[in-house]
Parts: C-alpha cells; structure tokens; sequence
C-alpha cells in the first residue's frame, strides 16, 4: 500500500460543492494551489499533513519557518478555543484504496481586476489591506497562539510536504511555487531532479 501525492486538476467537485483555482467572488480575488492525496493497495487511516520546509527561489531555507499542519478541504470548523488545547485534535482523515482527499497549499492574493464583478461579495470577505500576498493554508487547528511564519510575500518558493497516516507509513513530495499578483503566472509543480539536488547542495547554508 502506498500515499501518493501530486496537484490537483484545476476544476474539481468534493460532494456538491465545485472549486476553481481563483476565487472570483471574493475581493481580492485569490489563486489557489491545492494537493490531491490518493491511496494504492489499502486503505490508510488517520491521514495528516505537514509542509515540513520552505526554501527561497535561491535555494536558501527560509528563516523563522517550523511546520505547519495542513489544511484538508473537508475539514470541520474549530471546537475548541483553548490555546493549550488547539494542537492537539488535528483533524485526521481516512483514505479508501483508489480513493482521493484534497489538501490546500497555498493562496495568493490578486488583483481585484480578476475578480467576477457580477457575483456578490461574501459577507465574511476581508478587505485587501487584511490580505497576505502568499498564505500558506494550515489546518484550522494549528495553534493561533504562537508566532508560526505562514504568510510570505510575492515570489518563487518550494515547499517539502509530508503526509503521514496512524500507521506510520508516509509519503513525501517538494513542490515549486510560482505566486505572483497575476493569475497567469502563478504556477505550481512537483521539483525536478536538480532543483532538489540544488536544495540539497545549499542545506548547510544559514537560512535567509
């Protein structure tokens, strides 16, 4: 039995509900990077994820990062409100042998020109000025009390993902993340062979 991790295709459907890439209801409107985690051979219960490391474009670490617990995209509202509790029912989920669950990656912020002026603006909707350029999407439980680096600015990154089910058994992937304010730039990849050999080679260096 095997996880294997990889994109998700850009329109997709979890029960009734339909995703696209770019949230055009919302102002800002923003582009969403998004995993598809599947199961080969058996089934694999208690499923999580983390996004373990983040490099620059250079190949540097990026300074002040710690993994995040990720975000599953049927994962229920937060319960619990205590800050000595938040960490420690991390949603966990059960995938089916040929089965798919999908994880978010990363959002960033565009340009209110992208957005669908004909659909209404939510009521939750956060002005712009409230917007990071780049989120990285962690799981709803991950502790709101600590000082955590999750928002990035404009850029080229990779992030090493890991995801790892009750049995130990796991999975790991590094993906290239292209996130610029235009929606036809913002690209998202498995790495190549020299990208991670390039990462691997600049390891030892102080993280910047």
């Amino acid at each position: 039995m095997a996880l294997k991790i990889s994109c998700s295709a850009k329109y997709f459907r979890v029960g009734n509900r339909s995703f696209d890439k770019i949230t055009q209801e919302y102002d800002p409107p923003c582009y969403w990077m998004r995993l598809k985690i599947a199961a080969k051979g058996a089934t694999h219960h208690h499923c999580i994820g983390h996004v373990t490391r983040v490099w620059r474009e250079s190949g540097r670490l990026l300074k002040g990062f710690d993994p995040l617990v990720m975000f599953w995209i049927n994962e229920p509202p937060v319960m619990q409100h205590r800050a000595e509790t938040l960490t420690q029912e991390h949603y966990k989920i059960d995938i089916s042998p040929g089965a798919a669950e999908l994880a978010g990656l990363v959002h960033v912020k565009l340009p209110s020109s992208e957005r669908n002026p004909n659909l209404p603006i939510p009521p939750d909707n956060k002005p712009a000025s409230e917007c990071p350029e780049v989120e990285i999407d962690r799981s709803r439980n991950e502790n709101k009390f600590t000082s955590k680096l999750y928002t990035l600015p404009y850029g080229t990154y990779f992030m090493e993902v890991v995801i790892t089910d009750g049995a130990g058994e796991s999975a790991k992937k590094i993906f290239k993340i292209v996130a610029f304010p235009d929606s036809k730039k913002c690209k998202i990849r498995t790495s190549r062979f020299y990208e991670r050999a390039k990462l691997s080679l600049k390891a030892f260096l102080p993280a910047v």
